[in-house]
C-alpha cells in the first residue's frame, strides 16, 4: 500500500514531463517553420528589389496603344465611304466587295440596354431578390442570344439600299485595297409601278 502511494505521484510527474517535452518539441517545430518562411519571404523581397534595380519599369513616352484607340474612335466617327470585303468560310480570298456609307453593324449593337433588373419574389420562401432578365428590343420583341457577327447590316453608298448579310466575315477598309481583285456588288433600284401595299391585318 505504501508503494502504491508513491507510485501514483511518480506516474503523474512522468506524464507531466512527457507533456512538457512534447510542448517544447511542438514549439521548436513551429519556430523552425516560421524562420523558414521569414527566410523565404526575405529572399523574395531581395530578388524583387534587385530585379527592379537592374531592369526598372520603363516610362512610356508615346502611348502608341492609346493613340491607336483615339485614332480608331475618330475614324469611326467620320462620315466616309467604307469598302467591305465579304469572305465565306473556307475561302482565303473575298468573294465580293460592297461599298457602303458606313461600316457594317452587327445585330448585337443596341440603342437600349439588353438586360434589366427586376425584383424576383421567391414565393413560399418569402425571399425577394434582384435578378437580371432580358429586356425587350425597341421594336417590341425579344431577341435571342447567338453569334453577334452572324448577321450584319449596312447601307449601299450609291443606291441607299439597306443590305443585310448572314454568315459572312467582313473585312472593312476606308479605301479600296489594291492587292485584292474582287468584283464589286453594285445595287440598282427598280420601281414596280404596279406594286401595291397591303396593310397588315392582325387576328
Amino acid at each position: 500500500m505504501r508503494q502504491l502511494r508513491w507510485l501514483i505521484p511518480m506516474m503523474v510527474l512522468m506524464a507531466l514531463a512527457a507533456v512538457a517535452c512534447g510542448g517544447v518539441s511542438t514549439n521548436t517545430t513551429s519556430q523552425s517553420l516560421a524562420k523558414q518562411r521569414a527566410t523565404q519571404e526575405k529572399a523574395q523581397v531581395d530578388n524583387q528589389n534587385r530585379a527592379m534595380s537592374d531592369i526598372p519599369i520603363p516610362v512610356p513616352e508615346t502611348f502608341m496603344t492609346r493613340q491607336q484607340v483615339a485614332r480608331w474612335s475618330a475614324e469611326m466617327d467620320k462620315p466616309q465611304v467604307w469598302y467591305m470585303y465579304a469572305f465565306m468560310e473556307g475561302f482565303a480570298e473575298p468573294i465580293a466587295l460592297f461599298v457602303a456609307d458606313a461600316p457594317a453593324t452587327p445585330y448585337c449593337a443596341f440603342l437600349t440596354k439588353p438586360e434589366q433588373t427586376i425584383q424576383y419574389d421567391g414565393g413560399d420562401y418569402g425571399a425577394i431578390s434582384p435578378i437580371n432578365v432580358q429586356s425587350p428590343g425597341i421594336d417590341g420583341v425579344y431577341w435571342g442570344s447567338g453569334d453577334c457577327f452572324s448577321y450584319q447590316y449596312f447601307w449601299d453608298e450609291v443606291s441607299g439600299a439597306m443590305i443585310q448579310i448572314q454568315d459572312f466575315k467582313m473585312m472593312m477598309a476606308t479605301a479600296r485595297l489594291s492587292f485584292l481583285d474582287v468584283p464589286e456588288i453594285k445595287v440598282r433600284l427598280t420601281v414596280d409601278e404596279n406594286a401595291t401595299s397591303t396593310p397588315l391585318t392582325l387576328p
